[in-house]
């Protein structure tokens, strides 16, 4: 019989038949001598030592903590079996989360019969009780040199190198330095000792050093999506998108388009010109419209027409619209360029009967003074911060207060046109703007299309 002394203020717990442990509050392990924590600390546990498992208070969570003194700490995760020694697969510490899948790497394979080549990269060393004065080797002099084709990093795969004798199991290699092969009589290799080298023989290739595998990288697999979140901002990394803040990084694969004036396009408004005023004194190009007379008659206005991706593209899909354009005489948020998106007529309560079902109008930032002879980028639907832009000054497009929407505007109205508008109410000569492009931005690509002057 033994006895079992059990401190002070202590009780034991056992396990079941079966060998199950029920343990209740804090377990701790490896204390190594350190106070125990018996409580989850607060502040820094210095050069306390130990493995606790906590429970959180509120949500009940596990809470590991690893106490590591002076240490870097953390959590390290192995795994072994029948053939392979403890491989780290993964770790937790203060850089975040490691997890390493790769394979290949290792060991150069010599052969034949060759161990490994010192940290020095100079020295050959053979296994243990190798003599090389004996056979198959037969180094019986100190200078008898022999060449060899060797593929690691040391050398550039295929130099020829040259081995002479150190002692009776190793190998010192010199690298040739370009000397003709075989080495004729009496000329040392660079590298060689100055020790007498009379008698220097070239000798046949003894062993071959193959390269280190290449590592190969494996696929971590990940049966969620990662989501990473701080205070204000969330990536998700799905197999298929990566979002920062819900934007689809897809978003910023552009498609670019070139399109020419047509009546297609411009339609029921007036046509566009070449504006090489602007083009001249700006540098700013693209489709130009004054309403100034001749454009100020018959229509006073422009509208121009411009396809989604696709007939059965729907109002959810259109994540953005972005337009570029040049602001010439316009001081007025009214009277400058607004963007509209109609959808498909469906023959029931469609607002306007064979033209349209329901159209959503953006403005103009109502609080903002458009300033003249200023390149302006125009951003609706998404926030503009998303949004790239190049020397032009960012405006967020905003829903009119107008007779807006029209109609039962749904998320699931498929879009007939996007549309660039002015106000056929504005006075002569207070409209002046040249559009450079109009980006339709989708979840999985942006849709340029670049006004190219007639």
């Amino acid at each position: 019989m033994s006895i079992v002394y059990q401190y002070e203020n202590s009780s034991l717990q056992f396990s079941d038949t079966f060998g199950n442990i029920g343990h209740q509050g804090v377990l701790a392990s490896n204390l190594n001598g350190s106070p125990a924590l018996t409580d989850f600390p607060t502040t820094s546990t210095g050069t306390s030592l130990g493995h606790y498992h906590y429970t959180d208070d509120t949500t009940k969570a596990l809470k590991f903590l690893n106490v590591s003194g002076s240490g870097s700490g953390g959590h390290w995760f192995y795994t072994a079996n029948d053939t392979i020694a403890p491989v780290q697969t993964a770790r937790i510490d203060t850089d975040g989360i490691t997890v390493d899948t790769s394979s290949g790497g290792g060991s150069v394979v010599y052969s034949p019969n060759v161990d490994n080549i010192s940290p020095d990269n100079i020295h050959i060393n053979f296994p243990d009780g190798t003599n090389l004065n004996d056979p198959p080797y037969n180094f019986n002099q100190t200078f008898n040199p022999v060449y060899m084709t060797q593929t690691t990093a040391f050398y550039t795969a295929g130099d020829l190198c040259y081995a002479v004798l150190g002692n009776i199991s190793q190998v010192t290699i010199f690298n040739n330095d370009n000397t003709t092969n075989p080495i004729p009589p009496n000329v040392v290799p660079t590298g060689f000792p100055t020790a007498d080298a009379t008698g220097i023989q070239v000798g046949i290739p003894l062993f071959t050093l193959s390269p280190i595998p290449p590592t190969i990288p494996k696929t971590i697999n990940l049966l969620e999506n990662l989501t990473i979140v701080n205070d204000t901002d969330t990536s998700i990394l799905s197999a298929t998108d990566l979002t920062f803040n819900g934007i689809n990084v897809k978003m910023n694969q552009v498609q670019s388009t070139l399109i020419y004036s047509s009546p297609a396009i411009y339609a029921d408004g007036h046509e566009p010109a070449n504006g090489l005023a602007i083009r001249n004194a700006y540098g700013y190009s693209g489709w130009f419209y004054k309403n100034s007379p001749p454009n100020s008659s018959p229509t006073n206005k422009i509208n121009w027409y411009f396809p989604p991706k696709s007939t059965t593209t729907t109002v959810a899909e259109l994540k953005g619209i972005a337009i570029s354009f040049f602001n010439g005489v316009t001081v007025s948020n009214d009277d400058t360029l607004y963007l509209t998106v109609y959808t498909r007529p469906t023959g029931s309560n469609d607002y306007a009967p064979n033209f349209f079902h329901s159209a959503m109008t953006y403005v103009f930032d109502q609080t903002i003074t458009p300033t003249a002879n200023t390149n302006y980028q125009g951003v609706c639907i998404i926030d503009k911060s998303f949004i790239p832009y190049n020397y032009e000054t960012q405006i967020q497009y905003e829903p009119s207060t107008v007779n807006n929407p029209r109609g039962s505007y749904s998320q699931t109205d498929n879009i007939l046109a996007v549309v660039i508008g002015t106000n056929s109410a504005s006075a002569t000569n207070s409209v002046e703007l040249v559009v450079n492009k109009l980006n339709l931005i989708y979840a999985d690509f942006t849709q340029s299309y670049l006004l190219v002057p007639p």
